[in-house]
């Protein structure tokens, strides 16, 4: 095991240091009008700084859609910052909960009909649209005749251990996988931080309605357009998001969903990352055994892995601080969730607990109280 995990690192680095590298392409003409879907979860901290990022990044031509639920905080601020941007086409769209089981998707089916460019470009309520980002993400898009642009993401505003751990598992899972996929494979997924639709594209395999019962909307979204024909491209560009605030108990809640969303997603990729788990396995391996070669083996797994990890934080200009004591934390809190996915598919999401079954598909759990908020 802790063999195969070295192998693995070594190969998923060269992938990344690759694709970090790859020269982008412009199409040489003028950027064509997008229409920008913000559906907002509530309590996004900075909210009103995240929005006035989104629109200063746009253009005039632009239409700039914010899904909230009536009568919400965010309601007041995506008012305020419409406001603040007279010359922008800001429509702020008071959206009834429960139009589908997918919170996200119950916004976009009703943020849709308002919609009027052919490209959509859709982003998460924590992404942060730092300079040259946007103006970059849609040269890439208009040089290449794709259905979809996804771009992968990093955190930033690690303040808090959790975070900070929440965001190895990110630099653990994450790239690693989509590096070897953009490499080696067939991108058939999209990514919720940010991504560019064609109209049409998303039409054709029914909407954002055909994806209302499912945890992971993008990866269904993602296999639909490309069973329909399509190709998805993984972008040169990296989404940064503002890592939410959380407690331990947040940042564990939140890798349980991780994990069963994967698993949901590609239950055959995601059985194989228990090869990759080299600091868990290397660990084990020295207690159980006293073998001279393997505890050489472990140990050389347990460095190579975290030197591939600080060259991917270097390369992405994603910084984790206390790199050494968060990567401990998560590689045994990610191989702890990995195992738990293939047993139970509860997971807390957008203030209440679901259950998620095999594939992925949403149901509210009740509780004595007639919701799924306590139990």
């Amino acid at each position: 095991m802790p063999l195969t995990s070295t192998i693995y690192d070594i190969v998923a680095d060269a992938a990344l240091r690759s694709w970090m590298n790859e020269p982008v392409r412009t199409s040489g003409r003028p950027l064509e009008p997008v229409t920008f879907f913000r559906p907002l979860k509530p309590g996004v901290p900075r909210l009103r700084e995240k929005l006035e990022m989104l629109l200063q990044a746009s253009r005039a031509e632009d239409q700039i859609l914010f899904g909230i639920d009536s009568g919400s905080e965010e309601e007041t601020i995506c008012e305020e910052a419409r406001r603040a941007f007279p010359a922008r086409d800001v429509v702020v769209v008071r959206c009834e909960p429960d139009r589908a089981l997918n919170p996200k998707i119950s916004k976009l089916v009703q943020m849709a009909p308002l919609a009027r460019h052919a490209s959509w470009l859709l982003s998460d309520s924590e992404a942060l649209f730092l300079p040259g980002f946007l103006q970059a993400l849609r040269e890439e898009w208009q040089a290449h005749e794709v259905a979809a642009l996804t771009t992968a993401y990093r955190f930033v505003n690690l303040a808090s251990w959790p975070q900070r751990c929440d965001a190895l598992g990110v630099l653990l899972g994450l790239w690693p996988g989509l590096s070897l996929v953009r490499r080696y494979g067939r991108v058939n997924f999209t990514l919720g931080a940010c991504t560019i639709f064609r109209r049409e594209a998303l039409a054709g395999i029914g909407g954002w309605e055909a994806f209302g019962h499912d945890l992971a909307e993008d990866q269904r979204l993602g296999e639909a357009l490309v069973k329909s024909g399509q190709e998805i491209r993984l972008s040169r560009q990296v989404a940064a998001l503002d890592s939410d605030p959380l407690s331990w108990g947040d940042y564990w809640r939140h890798q349980r969903r991780v994990a069963v969303t994967y698993r949901a997603a590609n239950p055959a990729g995601f059985a194989g990352v228990l090869l990759t788990f080299g600091p868990v396995w290397s660990v084990l391996c020295l207690l159980l055994f006293s073998e001279p070669r393997l505890f050489l083996a472990a140990l050389f797994a347990i460095t190579f892995r975290g030197l591939r990890v600080r060259r991917a934080a270097r390369l992405l200009e994603f910084p984790v601080p206390g790199v050494a004591a968060a990567l401990w934390i998560a590689s045994f809190v990610e191989a702890l969730c990995w195992a738990l996915s293939w047993f139970s598919g509860r997971v807390w999401w957008s203030g209440r607990w679901w259950r998620v079954g095999f594939r992925g598909e949403l149901s509210p759990m009740k509780s004595a109280y007639g919701d799924g908020r306590r139990f």
